[in-house]
């Protein structure tokens, strides 16, 4: 029996919610993540006004008593006066600007930010506590809601200067920002996936150069997926259709393109992680060793 609910009028109500975070707002709804005693931690969607929580992708939900409203009510407002602050700024949007985007960190990884689309007083998208990859696919969906063609290529120079984000990094003079994103479209120097490995203290893979363009089979178990999300791998995956002669258990990895696919040909030998991580080892001894024999042989010339 759950004591934590009870019925009334043919309405099944919530007496308490453990903690709420709200995480999203679009127009007059919420998107807030909960934790109910016997139901567990889920997302749900609250409107302005409304006693009903609704479990997102679901027509079930619950009616909310006073209490429990409450606690939805404290993260709607906190959440509403970070908006509220990062509105004020949105004022400067630039009409040539097709999204203006304001953003806030809270961590070392994460963003709260706003989405204003130009000619939309009164329409914005605010996402709280996102990675730059969720930020960017957010813009990608954004942008198919509203018409706009998709790009044929998310990588390279152009697209970079055509990002919301990175205008936003540079207003901002944010360097961390800058580095993430110029890795984020394949435009990153070695020297720079060195600076920004520096400045958030995590492994940062570089491209390698044009002879590393081949795949490596790995073993899926071994990877850190979030040392590849953060150098800026693009990760298609294989849906199960095509799967024939293949397995998920293992992945393929380019290191020069940063492109990856999350399977592999079943009977392909694949190596550790580890492994795949000493060939960048490998090929920065190498780049020292050439760039110290080639100052001696100048040396000896000179001489």
């Amino acid at each position: 029996m759950n004591l934590n609910e009870f019925v009334e009028d043919g309405k099944r109500y919530i007496k308490e919610i453990k903690w709420c975070i709200c995480n999203e707002k679009f127009e007059n709804f919420y998107e807030v993540k909960c934790k109910i005693i016997q139901r567990g931690v889920h997302d749900y969607t609250y409107a302005t006004g409304s006693d009903f929580l609704q479990r997102c992708g679901s027509k079930k939900g619950f009616f909310l008593t006073k209490e429990a409203k409450t606690t939805v009510a404290e993260a709607i407002a906190g959440m509403e006066e970070k908006i509220a602050e990062m509105k004020k700024e949105s004022k400067d949007q630039k009409e040539n600007d097709t999204f203006f985007v304001i953003y806030r960190y809270t961590s070392t990884e994460h963003c709260d930010y706003l989405l204003r689309r130009k000619g939309d007083v009164m329409r914005r998208y605010y996402r709280f506590h996102q990675t730059l990859e969720e930020m960017e696919r957010e813009l990608k969906y954004i942008r198919y809601l509203n018409g706009m063609p998709e790009k044929e290529n998310d990588v390279g120079l152009e697209s970079l200067e055509d990002d919301p984000i990175y205008r936003a990094a540079k207003r901002y003079g944010d360097e961390k920002m800058i580095l993430a994103l110029k890795i984020y479209h394949h435009v990153a120097t070695a020297k720079e996936c060195t600076a920004y490995s520096g400045l958030i203290g995590c492994t940062v893979l570089p491209s390698l150069p044009e002879t590393f363009d081949k795949v490596f089979t790995v073993d899926a178990s071994t990877i850190d997926c979030s040392v590849l999300y953060r150098s800026g791998y693009s990760v298609l995956h294989r849906p199960a259709f095509a799967m024939k002669g293949s397995t998920h258990s293992k992945w393929q990895l380019n290191p020069h393109t940063k492109h990856a696919v999350d399977a592999a040909r079943t009977n392909d030998p694949a190596i550790s992680f580890a492994d795949y991580l000493a060939v960048f080892g490998d090929c920065a001894t190498k780049e020292n060793r050439d760039s110290s024999d080639s100052v001696n042989r100048t040396e000896t010339s000179d001489g």
